[in-house]
């Protein structure tokens, strides 16, 4: 499967700002079928199902205000056994689109990292790179099958969530084993 660093190519989610009537709220829906993987702080998510984008727009003069929310389901290994895990993710966000006239004012608006810089003229108004960003911020920072999920063994690999081994009884770290001997008279 490839591997996706960037929003692909063909995703075009399009909006007519120029027909916005201001205070008037739109709903636009959109499903797209993804496929790839997404590799997100050395986790590789995999997708292969569509994934539904579900706008609400409304013009404020000039100022676009937009809800957008994502719904979307891939795999990803668990951060502890390495067991492939099943995700359900949904993210919600809030973008302004906002035009200025000057460099001074571009710079200061695009210090938020929710206002996107617009031309003057409003016309039409691709959110591609926005459903983008939803999709990245709702990779989690951390896969877990199970809150209580107990890993492998370091010493053998086992997914200790499967059974238990010996090895930690077997292996004994050379710094701590005067240690050793002293747990070995506690049990006995």
């Amino acid at each position: 499967m490839a591997i996706i660093e960037e929003k692909p190519k063909e995703w075009s989610f399009v909006l007519h700002s120029a027909q916005l009537e201001s205070g008037k709220i739109y709903h636009y829906d959109w499903c797209v079928y993804f496929e790839g993987v997404v590799v997100y702080d050395g986790v590789c998510f995999e997708f292969s199902n569509n994934i539904e984008i579900f706008v609400e727009v409304q013009r404020n003069k000039n100022q676009i205000i937009a809800d957008i929310g994502l719904v979307a389901r891939c795999e990803a290994p668990c951060s502890r056994c390495l067991e492939t895990v099943a995700l359900d993710l949904k993210q919600n966000f809030r973008y302004f689109y906002t035009p200025c006239v000057s460099e001074e004012e571009r710079i200061a608006i695009e210090s938020d990292e929710h206002v996107v810089v617009i031309e003057e003229d409003l016309g039409l108004l691709d959110l591609g790179d926005q459903v983008w960003e939803c999709l990245v911020m709702a990779l989690p920072e951390k896969v877990l099958c199970d809150e209580a999920c107990k890993g492998l063994c370091p010493y053998c690999g086992m997914n200790l969530n499967k059974g238990n081994c010996d090895c930690f009884k077997k292996q004994v770290d050379p710094r701590l084993s005067p240690l050793s001997k002293l747990w070995k008279d506690m049990e006995e």
